[in-house]
């Protein structure tokens, strides 16, 4: 039953849409484990899923190495940061603090679609 828990989220991370996300609340509904745990767990099938992703995009010569140059190194310093952090955070609070970021993210995504809508809206009428 376990591995079903991956399949959905796999499947929406690969296009990304939030399946780790989805995977994050599924554990905490049906699993009894800490919020480090389901965030490791995440981690791993984001990083798979993701893998699989970069492949793809490196076969149809979508991948920008010279930005990839910049961010990668970045992105890993960050996430041994993070991972750091989390380590030392009892889990309730990496749970509340967690929700803050997702919120923030939907937030953050919402006023970005509003912004295209609305600029591509007035671009038309010009």
């Amino acid at each position: 039953m376990k591995i079903l828990y991956g399949i959905l989220p796999g499947i929406l991370i690969s296009f990304g849409m939030g399946g780790g996300s989805l995977l994050i609340y599924i554990l905490n509904i049906f699993e009894e484990y800490s919020q480090q745990k389901i965030q490791y767990i995440n981690l791993w099938l984001y990083i798979i899923a993701g893998s699989i992703s970069v492949f793809s995009y490196w076969k149809n010569k979508k991948i920008n190495f010279k930005n990839l140059k910049i961010l990668l190194p970045i992105s890993i310093i960050l996430c041994i940061i993070f991972s750091i952090i989390s380590k030392n955070i009892n889990s309730n609070s990496l749970k509340k603090y967690f929700g803050y970021f997702l919120i923030f993210i939907g937030i953050w995504q919402l006023f970005q679609i509003l912004y295209k809508y609305i600029k591509n809206k007035f671009v038309q009428y010009k």
